[in-house]
């Protein structure tokens, strides 16, 4: 596998209007809610707000914030001041025209005021100007614009307001109907979530007045995100409710999100993707309609002269194959740069006509982008995927080694272990993005993802397992091989996927424009050793399944009385092995121990193990658990629990004692 890696062409996110495109593309590779962008260091965010071009904002505190796909990093815009500022909260105070322009609300004396952000504009690059009030001294709280630079407020009247023409005009809200969110698609495409007589509606304005939109049951819907394409994204999650996330296009429900509550800040601008504030996952989630998963789509249509343009040009290339340039696209050793410079400078036969050839012509000089695009995208996937199996293979090491089992598999135990795959994908995708998002993007991050998830359900179904969401349960010397074979498969996805992606017009397009976009970009320099940092997010899983071969939990009490003295301690295993309760009466208490001990280790109170090295219990409670997860069998650790004869279980007054990270054992001094 090479190490040269190359950087993708930025560029807008606009198609050639002389040329045939595919439809927008999604963001995403996959439909589905993966992770996006990581959480922002040190600044609480308190706002964020897509573009239809793909630009992704945020405001903190203090500042306007453009993220950036080629650094992977939030870069200030202008200073801000957020108005009625909230501990935690994503008001929609930020509106983004593009990636160059944007307008936001802010505080100027205590009071919210309209700013307009416009790159090389104004007066000098990244000038912010102030907008006049609004009329009637009204004051703005929510804010919204298009593509095309319209832009409408709403304010504390009730009544939205529309810029435009440097220019305020009212936009009355009827009587009986109140208007909590506002969000628009395009100029002639505004949309309102409202209340009218107690019920949950929808309305679009229309000749300057507002119209209920469409007759879908809106009941329960909490926000609408309008589309510049017409469509629109609504939610019936919150943060206090479960709930699902729709994309309606023509009326009709085209895709749907299950999404848990703890929802804030969902932002849309296009039907390609939804972004929104997970607060139990602590990062920003994607729900995307995902590129390759659009229906096939055919290679445009040609009329006969424009076929034997197509045929004249594969013939000047040097292609001898009946279908023609098309036929080469899955031909990894084809000279597509060279084809590609060539068609460039080719010029046109007397016999065909100017507009057919120009129409052609385009037309292949984009795919011949699009397909070195797509493909050196794969070789870097690739590259990303022999990491990931790395990551996965270098933990799983390191952990059996801490653990003291066999290092070869086939001397480990036959004990079945039980392996949630998706989990352990699922957790270095989250860290992948969050460690290492000044190396691989998000994007390029997901279609790693989807070649491991595309294994994944490969291995479980070899299992007889419906899909990866179901544990794998095999033998511990079964799980080096199992990983092995997940990295192979992941490898067969990604050339898969390749392939169905160069034979497609619709997914090739939908991919080679989201690369000339930079949004899928790659940064050249992307080795092991600058992502390997992210394996710790599945370490703890890795523990989680093998601690069980191993290691046991034995469970007994001990009484402590004035009238019939007692000796409650256990009196050879080492505090850091232990957890105990304690129910303490007048003179009187009873301690129920917890120790960690080795699976054959004799099932009694004074115990002497054998018990995991004090290394091994500090290497798991730097990860993501505690002591008490650990040895009370919560959030995620099943160890064996073997109890004492006599032992009953803790009654419900009794209090954990304080974990103790200490050599020795407890004594009575």
């Amino acid at each position: 596998m090479t190490n040269a890696l190359v950087a993708l062409p930025p560029g807008l996110f606009r198609a050639n209007a002389l040329r045939s495109h595919a439809p927008r593309p999604a963001l995403g590779f996959k439909t589905g809610v993966s992770p996006a962008l990581s959480y922002p260091q040190a600044t609480e965010n308190q706002g964020l707000a897509v573009a239809a071009d793909g630009s992704i904002w945020t405001l903190t505190r203090d500042s306007v914030s453009q993220f950036s796909h080629s650094t992977g990093e939030l870069v200030k815009i202008a200073d801000y001041a957020l108005y009625n500022q909230s501990t935690f909260g994503f008001p929609q105070h930020l509106a983004p025209v593009n990636f160059q322009r944007a307008f936001f609300i802010r505080s100027k004396d205590n009071r919210p005021v309209v700013m307009e952000y416009h790159k090389d504009v104004i007066t000098e690059p990244g000038s912010v100007k102030m907008l006049a009030a609004l009329p009637d001294g009204d004051s703005p709280y929510l804010i919204t614009a298009t593509s095309d630079g319209n832009m409408w407020v709403m304010a504390r009247s009730g009544n939205a307001w529309q810029y435009l023409n440097n220019a305020w005009s009212k936009i009355t809200t009827p009587a009986g109907t109140s208007i909590r969110q506002i969000s628009a698609g395009a100029a002639d495409f505004l949309l309102a979530l409202a209340k009218q007589e107690g019920q949950d509606v929808l309305l679009r304005l229309e000749n300057g007045a507002w119209v209920k939109h469409n007759a879908l049951p809106h009941q329960g819907i909490r926000w609408v995100g309008a589309c510049e394409d017409k469509e629109y994204w609504y939610s019936t999650a919150d943060m206090q409710t479960d709930g699902n996330l729709y994309l309606i296009r023509d009326g009709v429900s085209v895709q749907s999100f299950k999404l848990n509550k703890r929802v804030v800040g969902l932002t849309a601008a296009s039907s390609r993707s939804c972004y929104f504030f997970a607060l139990d996952k602590m990062s920003f989630q994607r729900a995307a309609f995902g590129v390759i998963d659009q229906p096939a789509q055919t290679w445009p249509t040609m009329t006969s002269a424009q076929r034997e343009i197509y045929s004249s040009i594969s013939a000047s290339l040097g292609i001898t194959d009946v279908n023609g340039l098309r036929s080469q696209y899955t031909n990894i050793n084809a000279a597509f740069s060279i084809w590609s410079s060539k068609l460039d400078k080719l010029e046109r036969p007397v016999k065909f006509s100017v507009e057919d050839w120009k129409i052609i012509k385009d037309q292949l000089l984009d795919e011949l982008e699009y397909v070195q695009s797509v493909t050196t995208l794969s070789t870097n996937v690739a590259l990303l995927n022999g990491i990931m199996g790395q990551i996965y293979t270098n933990t799983y090491n390191q952990v059996v080694q801490m653990l003291g089992l066999p290092e070869h598999s086939e001397k480990q135990p036959k004990t079945l272990v039980e392996l949630l795959l998706n989990t352990l994908v699922d957790k270095l995708e989250g860290a992948l993005i969050s460690k290492a998002k000044s190396v691989i993007t998000s994007e390029a991050v997901d279609i790693s993802v989807a070649c491991f998830k595309y294994a994944i359900n490969e291995l479980n179904k070899q299992h007889k397992l419906p899909d990866g969401n179901t544990p794998l349960i095999i033998a511990c010397s079964e799980l080096a091989g199992t990983l092995t074979e997940l990295v192979v498969q992941s490898e067969k996805a990604r050339g898969e996927y390749q392939t169905a992606i160069l034979q497609d017009w619709g997914r090739l397009s939908g991919c080679g424009e989201a690369i000339r976009s930079g949004v899928w970009f790659w940064t050249p320099g992307t080795t092991y050793e600058k992502v390997k940092g992210a394996g710790d997010a599945i370490r703890l899983n890795f523990y989680q399944t093998l601690m069980p071969v191993k290691w046991k939990i034995l469970v007994c009490q001990g009484i402590q009385s004035i009238i019939m003295p007692g000796d409650p301690f256990m009196h050879h295993i080492p505090r850091y092995a232990l957890m105990c309760k304690v129910l303490a009466g007048e003179g009187n208490s009873i301690y129920w121990w917890y120790a960690c001990v080795e699976v054959g280790a004799p099932v009694k109170m004074q115990s002497e193990g054998p018990v995991p090295d004090q290394k091994l219990l500090e290497a798991i409670f730097a990860l993501e658990t505690t002591p008490l997860d650990f040895f009370s069998g919560a959030n995620g650790w099943k160890l064996s629990v073997a109890p004492v004869s006599g032992y009953r279980p803790p009654e419900p007054a009794a209090q954990w004692r304080p974990y103790l990270n200490l050599p020795g054992p407890f004594s009575f001094s």
